[in-house]
């Protein structure tokens, strides 16, 4: 039993008054930029179709295109398919055991998508044919190596001495793997190994980036050759994507990717500028009409730190010529501090003026191969500075036009954590989840390393992860102006929404706002140091507690009611599907799983706008609900 604290009661009590007075009507959710979606922020990926297996070159019989798959994490490389499209599996045995490679061939390449891996299975994703990217069930493993999931593989030689043919193979920097069973996310950027016209290699490929489940676990790796087991052994410019297909059943969908060849890129001529200086603040771009040039001329750049006389209270304007090699779509985006305006053909592309930090708008435009007018206009008032036009277009990745990337920020500042020693740790702060940041939020840290997140307003129930607690460097580092708790290791969202509601019938629907009908009291401390938050509900109170399961495996929840109603309703989880698998457990839109503590409990699982939702009734003769989460 962890130690109590007997100041936790008074300071529940003081934060209850808080909230509950920063809670009135009149206080509104912030809008956040991500909301506004004014342009987006990448071109869109090409989707690799799974309506059959055209897309890949002829196998056996191991790889198929079906239209779901479940697994039952307890049970050995199981998994079950249902008919239908839009998932690639493997389903190998002795015979059948074909190793997939796709039609088309890639040199550099960023890869999206998802996978599953079954209990114990094991693949891995070749780029080129020759450079691997370990899959495995790995979870739970404390110390990854190269042969965990996201594990660069080693190199092999079997002219080197015994225990010494392996080498080079690069380890996750974390183990950011779900449980087995569960759908799991890839985002990979690769360079290919480059050549000179002789066909000699001037550069190995390179790892730029590769996140899983979120979380960044290799960076600029460098790879001198092909891995063990790859299906060339030579090295070219292009090769097909494979998938290994002999170790084990594995499972595919939402797979997009973007190919980048040596294309050209876009080039910026006959660059003149003028630069100009400003009395007094200023919060806008200047109607430069009204202001007399000090000074002008060419420039091989967008660099205006070279072309001031000072920092501060200047502005400046650049035009040019943009030769765009290919047609297509391109998408800009200007970082400045401050004010900037971009314009192609005399239209604005991108307006992010006005007086701020370092930060991104973006413009999308259809341009025609040729020449377009260019005109670039900055200012700066007081403070930093900073001008970078970024653009990415038609097997073109995101690259800088002639200009500064200005980098360092994050990197650089310190990071603030947040470790939970002996008692849980309780953070009031803003969070992000499903793109919006939520004013109202605590997060709660348990040494177990199981924490979670929660929207007091609504008592929902937002995220879940194991690792790390919380970096909080957004939060107190210099102004801490976004007030962001970012978690410290791979974290599941929910999408339950409202603790609990008064519904007509089991058919009625679940309330998605904030409404009057919920509203949060207080919340205690238990002799566990753990908080137990009161929510009136109708005309009862709902409770609401979380606490880590003895293997620490599980994240244990309890909903209880004092009085019970055969109109009061908590929904435990909502998603794209929800599946019993096995055991007692259900697979929630593959994300996580949940399992009921009493065996004998049955969930009312419901069809809601094409979703599934669990919902259950905590009547007089069922006040409360005990289920764990594992991921």
């Amino acid at each position: 039993m962890r130690k109590s604290n007997l100041n936790m009661k008074f300071l529940a009590g003081l934060f209850t008054i808080l909230l509950a007075l920063s809670c009135q009507s009149g206080v509104e959710e912030v809008t956040t930029q991500e909301e506004e979606q004014e342009a987006p922020s990448e071109l869109p990926f090409t989707s690799l179709a799974l309506d059959d297996m055209s897309a890949f070159r002829e196998v056996a019989g191991n790889w198929s295109v079906v239209g779901s798959v479940l697994s039952d994490h307890t049970q050995e490389q199981n998994i079950a398919t249902e008919a239908g499209t839009g998932v690639l599996v493997n389903q190998n045995d002795d015979t059948n055991k074909d190793a997939l490679a796709t039609t088309w061939e890639h040199g550099d390449l960023e890869l999206k998508l998802e996978f599953m891996m079954p209990k114990n299975s094991n693949s891995g994703i070749y780029f080129q044919g020759r450079y691997e990217v370990q899959l495995l069930d790995s979870w739970l493993k404390e110390s990854p190596n190269f042969g965990d999931v996201g594990g660069i593989y080693e190199r092999w030689d079997d002219a080197k001495p015994e225990g010494q043919q392996g080498y080079e193979g690069i380890a996750p920097n974390a183990n950011a793997a779900k449980a087995p069973g569960l759908w799991q996310e890839f985002h990979i950027i690769f360079r290919a190994p480059r050549f000179d016209a002789s066909g000699n290699k001037t550069e190995n490929a390179r790892f730029e980036k590769v996140v899983l489940n979120g979380i960044v676990i290799h960076e600029d790796m460098e790879v001198t050759g092909p891995t063990r087991a790859a299906f060339f052994e030579d090295e070219a410019p292009t090769g097909p994507l494979m998938i290994q297909g002999d170790h084990g059943p594995v499972a595919f969908r939402n797979v997009a990717y973007k190919r980048y060849f040596d294309e050209p890129s876009l080039d910026l001529a006959n660059i003149k500028y003028q630069y100009f200086e400003i009395e007094g603040p200023i919060t806008q771009l200047p109607d430069f009409d009204t202001m007399t040039v000090v000074k002008e001329g060419t420039t091989d750049s967008l660099l205006y730190r070279k072309l001031s006389e000072r920092n501060e209270q200047v502005a400046y304007i650049f035009t040019g010529e943009l030769q765009v090699p290919k047609a297509g779509d391109y998408l800009f985006t200007v970082y400045s501090d401050d004010g900037s305006q971009l314009f192609l053909d005399g239209d604005m592309l991108v307006d992010n003026d006005g007086k701020h930090d370092y930060e991104p708008k973006s413009g999308l435009i259809q341009l025609s191969e040729g020449s377009h007018e260019f005109r670039l206009t900055y200012f700066n008032n007081t403070w930093g500075q900073g001008l970078t036009v970024m653009y990415e277009g038609p097997e073109m990745r995101k690259q800088a036009l002639l200009s500064e990337v200005r980098g360092g920020s994050r990197r650089d500042r310190p990071v603030m954590k947040i470790v939970p020693e002996e008692d849980p740790e309780m953070v009031r702060s803003f969070v992000m989840h499903q793109g919006k940041k939520l004013t109202h939020a605590m997060s709660v840290g348990d040494p177990s390393g199981l924490h979670y997140s929660l929207d007091l307003r609504r008592g929902a129930l937002l995220q879940f992860w194991r690792g790390e607690f919380a970096d909080v460097t957004e939060m107190w580092y210099q102004r801490g102006q976004p007030q962001l708790l970012q978690p410290l290791a791979m974290a599941v969202a929910a999408n339950a929404g409202h603790l609990a509601a008064e519904l007509s019938g089991s058919d009625a629907a679940y309330p998605t706002d904030q409404d009057d009908q919920l509203s949060l009291k207080a919340y205690d401390i238990n002799e566990d140091n753990e908080p137990v938050f009161n929510y009136a509900v109708g005309g009862t109170i709902v409770s609401d507690h979380y606490e880590p399961a003895d293997d620490g495996q599980e994240l244990i929840r309890t909903i209880r009611t004092e009085k019970g109603s055969d109109k009061l309703f908590t929904r435990l989880a909502a998603d794209d599907y929800i599946k019993p698998v096995g055991n007692g457990y259900y697979s929630v839109g593959g994300r996580y799983y949940i399992r009921f503590l009493d065996d004998s409990v049955k969930p009312v699982i419901r069809e809601n706008g094409g979703h599934e939702e669990m919902l259950f009734a905590l009547t007089d003769s069922s006040k409360e609900v005990k289920y764990a989460i594992l991921w």
